[in-house]
């Protein structure tokens, strides 16, 4: 393994890519921007600068050029094509071309940073961002239950986690336990050395915990603890997998209950019970009858406002559902059985590199938006899924033979932004 210094990145690339998490994470429903607060899914995506970070990669990056023709980047790029065409016969023209092009900003945005610069520089950036969306979303959720305790005046605004629930599904209990999952998991990478590195991971670590529990959402919090569980232990012995099994499933039984118990009162008061699927089984069986109208070409990527606002007037549904709430029959409505087997294909490849390079963090991320997938449509607008995809595939972009460092590889000055890693040019000139 190379023991060169790590290239660091530079201000303005990290700057960009803060910049654009923090629109991916608003966007994917921390906040509970979701519900009635008159933003429209892409908004905080559309505003944020960098949303030309990702835009300049595509269309000014050799780099990023060379890397977009290998690997399960291909596959996922050909996926991504095949979602701009499906605007073609779209029931949402403008959705579709619009937030696919914020998906695959976040995504390339996500690859380039991790491929360039390492995960660690790409944990820590995320981390502060993340650390930002679920203290505010936090604080302001923990607002009701100051007020009974402290003899004072507060408000709240639109901006929490309870603001995104409605009767039915909850907008904000999964997506807030995904990015608090996600959070732990990156906190765990981060791997800081000095004293203030240290106290920021535990307080953001704290801050994740909080939000993972706040949420009360049990799936996640269960699928969370199966994906650290493989982040700590690919590597490990055989004793410390089976102890750390058992582990882990002691800390998932204690997840499911602590977690009930501390999400009860709120989520039943919005309408939610933890004995259903929360209304899924209404959406799940239109979404049937759609898929089978159109199996192989879908209805348009993103069109989800369209296509469930049009089902619960028809009373099909028994609320506005916004998507399938399942990541395979949210690809079957949007691409229909080709963007499926296109987006399937590029993941099984990722996840087979992944097992076979023994990459803990690449497996474990894909298993978590896997895994949370199957209650939640996770690709149904641009957010934090995508960056997270794009993560994983820069994370296992290379073989055994060229894996990058933990904190990055040397490589070509870009114009822009720093140092990229550019692997052929490296070579040449050691």
């Amino acid at each position: 393994m190379r023991t060169d210094a790590p290239v660091q990145p530079g201000r303005l690339a990290v700057g960009l890519l803060a910049a654009q998490l923090l629109g991916a994470m608003v966007d994917f429903g921390a906040l509970g921007l979701a519900s009635d607060s008159g933003f429209d899914t892409g908004r905080w995506l559309l505003l944020s600068p960098g949303l030309f970070l990702g835009i300049y990669l595509l269309l000014a990056s050799p780099t990023m050029t060379r890397w977009v023709l290998r690997g399960p980047l291909f596959v996922m790029m050909m996926w991504f094509g095949w979602a701009f065409a499906s605007a073609a016969w779209s029931v949402d023209a403008k959705s579709t071309i619009l937030q696919t092009t914020l998906a695959v900003t976040v995504f390339v945005s996500s690859f380039w940073f991790v491929r360039s610069y390492g995960r660690v520089n790409f944990a820590r950036v995320f981390c502060v961002s993340a650390g930002l969306v679920l203290a505010v979303g936090l604080a302001n959720d923990l607002i009701p239950a100051v007020a009974e305790i402290l003899p004072i005046a507060v408000s709240q605004t639109e901006f929490g986690i309870e603001t995104g629930r409605s009767p039915g599904i909850t907008p904000g209990v999964n997506q807030l336990g995904m990015l608090a999952g996600v959070t732990m998991m990156m906190l765990i990478r981060m791997s800081p050395r000095t004293r203030m590195g240290r106290v920021f991971q535990f307080a953001v670590g704290a801050i994740a915990v909080m939000s993972m529990l706040t949420a009360g959402s049990r799936s996640v919090a269960v699928c969370t603890v199966v994906a650290i569980a493989v982040q700590l232990g690919l590597d490990s012995s055989v004793q410390v997998r089976i102890r750390g099994f058992v582990g882990a499933a002691a800390a998932g039984l204690a997840v499911v209950g602590f977690v009930g118990t501390s999400g009860r009162e709120t989520t039943f008061e919005a309408g939610r019970s933890f004995d259903s699927l929360n209304g899924r089984e209404d959406v799940w069986d239109y979404a049937f009858e759609l898929i089978a109208a159109k199996p192989l070409q879908g209805y348009g990527m993103m069109t989800g406002s369209e296509t469930w606002n049009r089902a619960f007037s028809l009373r099909r549904t028994t609320f506005d559902a916004g998507d399938a709430h399942n990541s395979v029959l949210e690809l079957l409505i949007g691409t229909g059985s080709i963007g499926l087997a296109l987006f399937g294909s590029g993941c099984a490849w990722a996840v087979m590199r992944a097992w076979r390079s023994r990459d803990a963090d690449a497996l474990a991320l894909l298993l978590l938006v896997g895994f949370v997938g199957l209650t939640e449509a996770l690709i149904s607008a641009p957010g934090l899924a995508y960056s997270i995809l794009g993560v994983s595939l820069a994370m296992v972009a290379v073989d055994n033979a060229s894996r990058p460092w933990p904190n990055g590889r040397g490589g070509k000055p870009s114009l822009l932004l720093g140092e990229t890693a550019e692997p052929e040019l490296v070579g040449a000139s050691r």
